[in-house]
């Protein structure tokens, strides 16, 4: 996530996280993005190379970060965010500190929303809103007019109308949406699949928690 926020760039690597499977070194003159250079088009191309960065493949990450550190570079180290290859690769994995050992630069600066990044998560919220709001009064008369409608249905409908709202802004759902009737309601994390598809019914409670990108 932090590649993604520090770049202003998106993927599809992970499902429902729109991020990138990549890597990001800064030294003092230079900074790199390591990454399958298929995935970028030509947009996003220029995008990180006007910001100063030069792309190289993905795999010669760790063999950098050891030629960097054989230079005598010094690192900087968040030991809560440091994977153990990147530990290893520095020639911290015996239990060595880094040079400098502390958290992030970019932890205290990706949290603090600037004006547009504020804007942009009231206007998510405000779509989202209004998807929900048409969701639940189409499934209160759908199911008051005894309309044939199980979870699977429910949660296709709930993405139907993000994706009405969104237009463009929609980049799919944020996980799988949690559409629960009945006694499925009390069972953590329950999505619905075939085999345990229910027909909702006026008679019993319905649980929907759903999030979208």
């Amino acid at each position: 996530m932090k590649v993604a926020w520090l770049l202003n760039i998106r993927g599809a690597d992970v499902a429902y996280c729109p991020v990138v499977l990549s890597h990001v070194a800064v030294t003092p003159s230079e900074a790199f993005l390591f990454v399958d250079e298929s995935k970028l088009d030509s947009a996003a191309r220029k995008h990180v190379q006007d910001a100063g960065y030069t792309i190289k493949r993905y795999q010669d990450f760790i063999p950098t970060v050891q030629s960097l550190a054989a230079s005598g570079l010094k690192f900087w180290v968040d030991p809560s965010v440091t994977s153990w290859a990147v530990m290893c690769a520095l020639g911290l994995a015996g239990g060595a500190k880094a040079q400098v050992e502390k958290l992030s630069p970019l932890a205290m600066v990706k949290a603090i929303k600037n004006p547009a990044e504020a804007k942009g998560m009231q206007d998510a919220h405000e779509r989202d809103g209004v998807a929900m709001a048409r969701f639940f009064s189409w499934l209160e008369k759908a199911v008051a007019a005894g309309t044939d409608l199980d979870e699977i249905g429910a949660a296709n409908e709930a993405e139907r109308q993000r994706a009405r709202v969104g237009g463009e802004k929609f980049k799919g759902l944020s996980f799988p949406t949690i559409a629960a009737s009945g006694p499925h309601g009390a069972i953590t994390h329950y999505f619905a699949t075939p085999e345990t598809n229910r027909k909702l019914s006026p008679d019993d409670l319905f649980l929907c928690d759903s999030g979208t990108n």
